[in-house]
Formats: C-alpha cells, sequence, structure tokens
C-alpha cells in the first residue's frame, strides 16, 4: 500500500497510543470488577451449599473465564495499538524532517516522495 506525502503528514499516530491508554483505563476497570466477582465466589463457596449453590458457583467460573479472555485480548489490542502508534510516529517524524531537509536545500518532493 503506498501513501502520499500529505497523507503521511496528515496522519495521527499519537492517536493509537492515547487509544491504547484508554483501553488500559478500561482493562483497570475490568480488573476492579472481577476482583470483586473472585470475591463474591469465594463467599459463595464458603456459604452455599447444595444443587443450586454448585450450578450458580459454575455459572460465575463461566463468566470469570469469559472476563479473563477479554482482559487477554483488550492488553494485546493495547500493546499492538501502543508499539504501532510509536512505530509509525518515529516512521512519520523522520519521513517528514528528510521531506523539510530537502525542500528546504532546494529540492521538490513530490506527492509520491520523488525528489527532484
Amino acid at each position: 500500500m503506498s501513501v502520499t506525502v500529505s497523507t503521511v503528514q496528515a496522519s495521527r499516530p499519537e492517536q493509537l497510543v492515547a487509544s491504547a491508554t484508554e483501553i488500559g483505563t478500561k482493562i483497570a476497570a475490568l480488573d476492579t470488577t472481577m476482583a470483586a466477582q473472585r470475591q463474591a465466589l469465594a463467599q459463595m463457596r464458603a456459604g452455599w451449599q447444595g444443587q443450586a449453590a454448585s450450578t450458580a458457583i459454575i455459572k460465575a467460573e463461566q463468566n470469570l473465564n469469559r472476563q479473563e479472555e477479554l482482559r487477554a485480548r483488550l492488553s494485546a489490542l493495547r500493546q499492538a495499538l501502543t508499539t504501532g502508534g510509536i512505530q509509525l510516529g518515529f516512521t512519520r517524524n523522520g519521513l517528514l524532517t528528510t521531506v523539510a531537509m530537502l525542500r528546504a536545500v532546494g529540492w521538490q518532493v513530490a506527492e509520491d516522495g520523488t525528489a527532484t
């Protein structure tokens, strides 16, 4: 996939890092919720007996397992956004610095990056 100089200039890779930060906030909230649910599950195990208790405990454990899977996916997404945003930011800055330097010494840089 090719892009133009102006497309690179208009890009905002720092927004990827900002999105990763927002996802981190959501992960922290999920961690808090999961901790409370684990505590409630421990209380259920300690205080409930019988078939209904067993069924409720199994359901709660399944719910926590799904939340753990969601947390893992969110963490992977956060890492990808952070890494990608940082790498794209460095690449963007390097390219735009090169274009500015070329133009400053009289070169013409076309949208496709061709310098003459």
